[in-house]
């Protein structure tokens, strides 16, 4: 308790420009890892793991804004100066942790394709249903819940999963009728979707809407003379 009073008391007699190099030091880290994690996705992480993250996000940050500031200081023009100096600033605080969060998880996806590392995203609930949504597959889920019923739905509008760190659950799109088989039989008449807990998932199965469309078809076909 002495120590965060010690430390209130320090930063309220701060100065603008202490208080503005504070927070470019802090900021910017914090700012890259929300933007690393907003894109990975997954489980939360140790706390030394993240502040370690926060410290060489906001290293690599102040070496590019100091540089840039640094760079327009050599300016003649007084009035280009302040100017640019506040533009130097802005980016090189606050766009470019953006970019350096982005790039990072961009990188390690490319090293993650040519098996270089092993996948930052751990949970396969996040890594299949990123994919979905990404790649924009025609899919159908086939889900059974922990009380044996079965039920199945076409991933379309407003079909959607929550991934970390909400709790994860998805929002089924289209529903569809089973039948004995547990095969695709028809759409339920007016179904806008159903929302499904992972808690109360057993199994979840994923289906190509093409192989579904392709068997309906060919029960469908009149029977040849």
């Amino acid at each position: 308790m002495d120590t965060l009073l010690k430390a209130y008391d320090t930063l309220s007699h701060a100065t603008i420009p202490q208080m503005l190099a504070l927070a470019a030091l802090i900021v910017p880290g914090l700012l890259s890892l929300r933007v690393y994690e907003a894109k990975r996705g997954g489980e939360g992480r140790k706390a030394n793991d993240v502040l370690i993250d926060i410290a060489a996000y906001s290293f690599i940050t102040d070496l590019t804004g100091y540089a840039l500031i640094s760079t327009v200081g050599l300016l003649q023009n007084d009035a280009w100066r302040s100017v640019l100096t506040a533009l130097a600033f802005v980016v090189g605080f606050g766009v470019f942790p953006i970019f350096l969060g982005w790039g990072w998880y961009e990188i390690q996806a490319w090293m993650v394709r040519a098996g270089f590392v092993a996948d930052p995203v751990q949970k396969p609930w996040d890594k299949v249903f990123r994919r979905i949504w990404q790649q924009k597959l025609d899919l159908v889920a086939i889900v059974t819940l922990r009380d044996g019923r079965r039920v199945a739905s076409r991933l379309l509008d407003p079909a959607y999963a929550s991934t970390y760190p909400a709790d994860e659950q998805i929002l089924l799109g289209e529903m569809w009728k089973l039948d004995e088989d547990g095969r695709l039989v028809a759409p339920f008449a007016g179904s806008y979707g159903m929302l499904v807990d992972k808690a109360d998932i057993e199994t979840l199965e994923f289906i190509e809407w093409s192989s579904v469309e392709a068997y309906l078809r060919e029960q469908h076909k009149e029977p040849q003379p």
